[in-house]
């Protein structure tokens, strides 16, 4: 997992995949596949970007979400965006 995000940015994500995937937050751990593991389907991972760019008030460009395929991945892209601020 990344070390850039903080323990309050990762807790925010964990909620944004918990309401938008409807699972508990146990699963939702860096190893997780968010397809394979957490049920979603393209629309949730469009959905989940979107979240993720109004909580954290910057732009996750589809090329990034195409990439995603983990939770950590997840974490990692976002990561990516907010040092690009």
């Amino acid at each position: 997992m990344n070390s850039i995000l903080s323990a309050e940015n990762i807790e925010k994500v964990q909620e944004i995949l918990v309401q938008q995937l409807a699972v508990e937050r146990t699963q939702v751990v860096p190893e997780a596949d968010l397809v394979a593991d957490l049920g979603a389907d393209s629309l949730d991972l469009v959905e989940i970007g979107i979240t993720a760019e109004e909580t954290f008030n910057l732009t996750m460009p589809d090329e990034d979400m195409e990439k995603v395929r983990t939770v950590g991945d997840f974490y990692e892209a976002l990561a990516a965006r907010i040092l690009d601020r």
